[in-house]
């Protein structure tokens, strides 16, 4: 049998083929072209349809294919035929299938649904969102039955949780730069200021960590117990904590330090993304802590956003408001 025979193949030849052994049997061939043939053919690989397309360190039950490092909350339910990728997180009151497929490195905050979807490496999918028949590719979002993608600019609902090698080390690179010049330029407080300094300090996680059991090294910062204003911060916090900056351990910009105690503490979609940033020394907490109209869940969805667009330009908005804060406070 030849499967979709072109309507103007030869009938001569057809019985060539057939008189010297040359037809064979196919299935429906897999494709691509368009998003629809994407997900069907997600689907048919995830029902074994073709073996060699599944990862091999991939463990599989009932239709659930789990790869190395992935991590589902107890709470959320799974409908195969789905896949979850290497080291993605899927939040509470998840419902995942049939049909779905993560690529690595993706987090689901807790509430979503997906029904009928691809989901690309690094992309992180907000809360409570629901997707069906769609193909997502961090911030792009493409509409499998109607064929048209949608540009979403709204951190909070898809947003991109890759960062390049590349940049990120340029970017830390450039930061220790800065840090290494303030820190000549005031080593003489610096010095007065270590003096000063309480001694134990407290043992912070250095990041991007493990979420296994929170495994990672920590370093120690020897900050005042009692914060008193922008100012304080700066001569007490920010400048005694160059040279962290200057080693590697911190960024100047990044989220707040925490010990293994307060990132446990954190709500699991924060706690994903909070291992997978770096330690700053000016975060948005410190820009947002003084402002009384602001609830702890408000300061936890700005430092969310954070963790899944660092750039540039949000390091600089991020500057600015703390400059703004410190100015407050003189």
């Amino acid at each position: 049998m030849v499967f979709r025979a072109p309507a103007d193949l030869d009938e001569a030849w057809l019985s060539l083929a057939a008189e010297r052994g040359g037809i064979v049997e196919i299935g429906r061939p897999l494709g691509v072209r368009t998003c629809g043939e994407f997900l069907e053919t997600q689907r048919r690989a995830l029902k074994n349809a073709a073996p060699s397309l599944m990862p091999p360190e991939a463990s599989e039950a009932k239709g659930i294919w789990v790869a190395r490092g992935a991590r589902v909350h107890p709470g959320a339910r799974l409908v195969g035929p789905v896949f979850i990728g290497e080291n993605s997180e899927v939040g509470a009151g998840c419902v995942l299938g049939p049909n779905v497929a993560l690529g690595a490195d993706c987090i689901l905050a807790p509430g979503c649904r997906l029904e009928n979807a691809a989901i690309f490496s690094g992309t992180y999918v907000g809360d409570g969102l629901t997707l069906s028949e769609v193909v997502v590719d961090r911030g792009v979002l493409v509409n499998a039955a109607r064929g048209n993608d949608v540009l979403v600019t709204d951190d909070g609902l898809l947003g991109d949780m890759s960062r390049s090698r590349l940049r990120v080390g340029l970017s830390s690179a450039f930061q220790r730069m800065i840090a290494f010049v303030l820190m000549a330029a005031s080593a003489p407080w610096i010095v007065a200021a270590r003096r000063r300094a309480r001694r134990g300090g407290t043992e912070v996680m250095r990041l991007p960590a493990s979420a296994e059991h929170l495994l990672g090294p920590t370093f120690t910062l020897r900050w005042p117990e009692q914060r008193r204003g922008p100012l304080h911060d700066a001569l007490h916090r920010i400048l005694p904590s160059l040279g962290h900056v200057v080693a590697g351990r911190m960024d100047l910009f990044g989220v707040p330090p925490r010990t293994r105690q307060e990132v446990r503490a954190l709500p699991p979609a924060l706690r994903a993304m909070y291992l997978r940033s770096r330690v700053g020394l000016i975060s948005v907490r410190d820009t947002l802590a003084d402002d009384p109209t602001l609830s702890p869940e408000d300061v936890q969805a700005a430092e969310a956003a954070w963790c899944v667009a660092p750039s540039p330009r949000r390091e600089l908005t991020l500057l600015g408001g703390w400059l703004r804060t410190l100015r407050r406070g003189t």
